[in-house]
């Protein structure tokens, strides 16, 4: 089983190498979402009554 799915992860990265638009994707959107998360999820507390 182990070498089966080290042929599948070798296949994908061969294949990733080859396709430089899915690697630009497969590595820019993750960043990109993790900014937008952090923005977008503000934990300072502004209109509560003290």
């Amino acid at each position: 089983m182990g070498s089966r799915l080290h042929g599948i992860i070798v296949k994908e990265f061969i294949q990733l190498g080859r396709d430089r638009l899915a690697l630009t994707l497969m590595l820019f959107v993750p960043v990109v979402m993790l900014f937008i998360f952090g923005w977008a999820i503000n934990t300072d507390v502004k209109h509560a009554p003290t």
